[in-house]
Parts: C-alpha cells; structure tokens; sequence
C-alpha cells in the first residue's frame, strides 16, 4: 500500500471538511436579518450550551478555552456581539460575523451555513429547553485537593478498565477519561469537575470546555525541544511512550471522533510525526491533524510511520531482532505492537527508513481575510466599497504567504510563498522582501505558473505587505551545510527546530536534479572506492559531514 498516496487522500478530504467555499452572490445583509428573526435557535445551534440572560445570548467563547460566562455576548434584538477579555477582544453588528468567528470561516462561508441551518426552522424565536435551562455547570480546572475527591468515584464506574489523566500546561487536571470494556467493546465517560451557578464545586460526567486540551499535555509543555508523536486514542500514546521515550507521545480525546475539538496550537514549531492505526478510520484520522497542524503552522514538518511489515523477537542472546513477514491486522496499534512484545530497541532497528515525511500541499478549502482581500481557492480577491456597494476583484490565482523568513541576525526578511501553476504542480519560493520595490518578482511568479490579473502591480504588492502568518522560517543565501541541515534550491536535508530554507533573488530550478537511485550510486561511486581509504573518507565526508552516513551507503 502506498501510505503516502492513501494520506494525501484523506487530506483532500479532511481540508474539504475543514473548509469550504464562499458564495460571491451570497447577499449578508439579507441573510443576517433573517437570521436575526429566528436569533434564539441560531445561537443555540452554532454555539450550544449558552443560555438566555434578557436580551442577551451568553455562552462560553469557543474560540478559546473558555471557563466562565460574562465575557461573550450577543444581543438577540440587534445582532451586535462583543467578546470583551482583554487580549481577545473582538466584536460585531450581526449574526453572520458571529458565526464566522465563533467557526473561524469567512463571512461567506457563515452565510452559507445559516442559509442551510434556517431551511430547517420553521417557526421565529423558539425558545429551546436548553437557552432557558438555569442549572448550567462550568467545567474548570480542578484545584490540587479536588483531585482525591475525584478518584473516590471511580469505584462505581462499571466494566472500568483504565483511567486517564488530562491536564493542562500548569499541571491541573481539567478531567479524567475512563476506559470501560465490555464483551469486546469499549466506550468511554468523561468527567470534569464544574462550578455550579451557585458557585458550588463538584466531579460531574461531563466534558470539558472545548478547544480541549491534548493529552500528556503537561508533559509536552516540560520538554520543549523533543519530538511530537501523535497516536490515536490514550492507550495507543502511553504503549507509544514506552517505545519511543525520546518523543513526547499525546492524542486528541475521543480519538477519530473529535480532533478538530481539541488545542494543538502547543505543536507548533514542533518536530511532529503520526502513527496511524491499522484501518480507515485510523488514516482520516491522521490526514485530519495534518490538516489542522498545516493550517496552524504552515510550515511544520510532519512524518507518519509507515506500515510496519516485520515482527519483534530476540536472538540467542536476549538481543532484539527483526524478522520479516508480518502483516498487521485490521486496527492494529501502538498498544498491539506493545502485547506483541515490540520494545524501545525494536523500534531503534527500524531507522530513519520507518518514517515517510508528508507531502507539502497548498492549503486547500480554507478561506481567510488578509486586511482589504480575501484569499480562497478561487483566488485572491480585493474587497472594497463604491457607492455604498460591495465590489471585489480578482488580483491573482491562490497564493498564500505562510511564513515570514529572515536569517539569523534577524535581517534579510522574505515571505515564503505558496501557490499552484495550471496543472496543479505546488511550487513554493522564498521571496526576498526587498524585491517588492520593483515588478521583477512578478515576471518570477509569473514564470513558476501564478497567474496574475491585476495590472497595477501596487495591489499585489500591498497584498503581500499586509499578509502577517505567525510561522517563521530562517533564510540562508547559499546552497550547502547550514547548522545541521544541507539545503537545496527545492529542498532541505536533515531535521531542525526552525525551518532552514534558501532565499535569493532569483529561481534557478535546472542546476540540481535527482538522477538514479541508491543501487546506481552503490554500483557507479561506492563499488569503485573499495579498496582505497582515501576515496572512502572523502565521499563519506562529503555525504554527511562525520555522520558516517557515507559508510553507511557503502555497506548496505
């Protein structure tokens, strides 16, 4: 099976599931006042659990972990909205920018949504059960001594077969996951400890508030600098714990369910690799964390294991082997590989060659405002008003600026660029920010295959100006070893906590080309070496420094 075709797959149809595509004919004023008729039923559905507090809507904040009403509102009569902490204040006069920011869509995108959503309401203002529901209990962090109180309850949870512990960045338990096998399957009870709205504090079976956080997540905070390995489900990442104890192993709760409920914003900048379970679900899992991890930092790495086809066994002597031939069955896992007898050791002997790095694509499906444009699939748009009427134009097919560069005195600052010629090729180029002074670098983007329509070239320039992604990459202006990766025109070699890339001033796409493989090179350099130390010292150094990958190639 080829993984990473089947990987690629199910990204295109996670980022279709993520994202969407905006209207251009969608009329927001319209919609928004029909919204605003049946407001009591629209707020409830995009954000339930909130409740009604006169003519205002208060509900926890889902764009953020939110622990207590009172920040969040939205007036039911108007449509005006406000989210009023400090540090994430944001506001709006209708329910159509309630939606898209509460979803993190475009206005377009949100439009649409309420347009589906109202096709199913038929009376204005229904009052539901749960907007008028009063007992609402708040999950929050639970204080050190809530914790005994907690485990007293765990007693009576039947078929319980294991706990798990999810706490935050400070180290306080947010909730506990209880695993409950029964004649061959398995379900499972959350439970939180809540505040009530007469202030009192108890374990409830309930989940905590959403973005959630990811699990281990304690653990991940304390060790900044070590790999990322994501697993599906608790079991799968304590049993990846044990055979990769240089990693820091962490899943989504729910697993396959729920991943775009969780907070992965702390793998950013991270080395992140994915072990996928042996069956469907357990790809379209891993393809929807690649999604959310690309759309978060643009620029990250990401590695998934791939297909394990040999069995763990020791020799004679009590030292680990591998023999081939095993086929893994139907879901198999970190947690089955463990059963197996498959250690730390084992999994050392697989190398480098385990791993299978993820494509970069072009971040498809998702829509986003860059100040006056608007960027989609169908490509940049410029937004403004004439007239007090709404008009857009087209500036250029979808690019996207995914990341600031700079070198390592914090000079020579670029924008990494992505985009897709005409036959769909993804191309990506570092462009030097001083180049925007004149037009040369739209002759280059132009040449990759973007396809430009604006004539004036201060409206692409100002596009590229405004864009502001958080990702950041460390530019370098010549081919070779820098730090402890060797960068090429297209391409980087070796592992680094920033992103190493080459920035100049022009594309030169025909120097460099693969050519054969490693038999050919075995065959046609390594073969004619032997014998002579000298000739084998200077490859090998000229592969990888005093790695001695070049013996390595040698003996294989």
């Amino acid at each position: 099976m080829d993984i990473n075709k089947e990987i690629e797959e199910k990204i295109t149809v996670a980022s279709a599931d993520i994202g969407g595509k905006t209207s251009k004919k969608t009329s927001f004023k319209k919609i928004a006042k029909q919204a605003l008729e049946h407001a009591a039923v629209v707020v409830e559905h995009f954000v339930p659990g909130g409740e009604i507090q006169g003519d205002y809507f208060v509900a926890l904040n889902p764009t953020r972990a939110d622990q207590n009403l009172g920040s969040f509102k939205l007036n039911l009569k108007t449509g005006q909205w406000g989210e009023f902490r400090p540090g994430f204040e944001a506001s709006g006069s209708d329910l159509t920018s309630w939606v898209s920011y509460v979803k993190g869509i475009s206005q377009g995108q949100a439009a649409k949504l309420i347009t589906q959503f109202l096709a199913t309401v038929d009376k204005p203002q229904i009052k539901s059960a749960r907007l008028q529901k009063v007992d609402v209990w708040t999950p929050i962090s639970a204080p050190a001594e809530a914790e005994d109180a907690g485990k007293t309850m765990f007693g009576n949870i039947l078929n319980r077969t294991a706990t798990y512990e999810y706490r935050n960045a400070d180290d306080k338990v947010v909730c506990f996951v209880h695993r409950c096998d029964s004649a061959g399957h398995k379900s499972f009870l959350l439970q939180s400890f809540c505040e009530g709205p007469d202030g009192k504090r108890e374990w409830r079976y309930q989940g905590p508030c959403i973005p959630r956080s990811l699990y281990r997540l304690d653990v991940l905070t304390h060790r900044p600098d070590s790999p990322v390995l994501v697993c599906e489900g608790e079991k799968s990442a304590d049993a990846a714990q044990s055979l990769f104890p240089d990693y820091v192993c962490v899943t989504s709760m729910n697993g396959a369910k729920s991943a775009a409920k969780s907070d992965w914003s702390p793998l950013k900048g991270r080395l992140v690799s994915l072990w996928a379970d042996n069956d469907d679900a357990g790809l379209k899992y891993v393809a929807e964390v690649a999604v959310i991890l690309r759309n978060i930092d643009p620029t990250i790495t990401l590695s998934l294991l791939k297909p394990i086809t040999v069995c763990a066994g020791n020799d004679a002597k009590g030292q680990p082997v591998l023999t081939p031939g095993f086929n893994a069955p139907e879901g198999w896992d970190a947690a089955n590989a463990v059963d197996e007898g498959w250690t730390a050791d084992h999994m050392k002997l697989l190398g480098d060659d385990a791993w299978e790095e993820l494509p970069v694509t072009a971040i498809e499906g998702t829509t986003y405002a860059v100040g006056e444009f608007q960027v989609s699939d169908e490509g940049v748009f410029r937004v403004f008003e004439k007239d007090g009427k709404a008009f857009s134009t087209l500036v250029c097919s979808r690019l996207d600026v995914i990341a600031l560069t700079h070198d390592v005195n914090g000079e020579n600052w670029g924008r990494l660029l992505r985009f897709k010629d005409t036959d769909g090729g993804v191309h990506e180029w570092s462009l030097p920010q001083d180049m925007l002074i004149g037009g040369e670098y739209r002759s280059i983007l132009l040449g990759l295959g973007l396809n430009i329509y604006v004539l004036k070239p201060e409206v692409l320039h100002s596009y590229l100006m405004q864009a502001n992604p958080k990702a950041r990459a460390i530019c370098v202006n010549k081919i070779g070893w820098h730090q402890d990766v060797f960068v090429m025109p297209d391409e980087t070699f070796g592992r680094s906590d920033e992103r190493i890339l080459l920035q100049t001033k022009g594309v030169d796409g025909n120097r460099f080309r693969v050519s054969g493989g490693l038999i050919e090179w075995q065959r046609n350099v390594a073969d004619l070496c032997r014998g002579n130390s000298r000739l084998i010292f200077a490859v090998s150094a000229s592969l990888y420094e005093s790695r001695f990958m070049g013996l390595q190639l040698f003996t294989r």
